[in-house]
């Protein structure tokens, strides 16, 4: 007889990150096929939540710059992802043209 998804075992490692919205920063970024600039993160952020409008490519650093070969991100996806601290995030529509939004929040510990 199957038990489903429970298990009784502990593993950190398949554990879900979660932010904690009542801790964290949140920033709503406009963004077109020209490459647009976050602010720079909390010292003490290490995973963003993301949801973007459109087809988006994003990049992280000191200086980010989104295009083609980077990280993409389809849009109406809710993602959640690792960071380093301090970094910017570079945005840009993948289509080249499009306008959109993008909601990032920030958090970590």
């Amino acid at each position: 007889m199957s038990t489903g998804a429970f298990s009784t075992s502990y593993d950190p490692r398949r554990e879900l990150p979660v932010i904690m919205a009542s801790d964290s920063i949140n920033h709503k970024l406009a963004f077109t096929g020209s490459a647009s600039l976050s602010p720079t993160m909390n010292a003490t952020t290490t995973l963003i939540a993301i949801f973007c409008t459109k087809d988006v490519y994003v990049d992280f650093g000191a200086a980010p710059v989104a295009g083609p070969g980077k990280v993409f991100i389809p849009g109406g996806i809710y993602l959640i992802l690792g960071v380093k601290a301090g970094q910017k995030m570079s945005i840009a529509s993948a289509d080249g043209v499009s306008t959109g939004t993008c909601y990032l929040m920030e958090g970590g510990s």
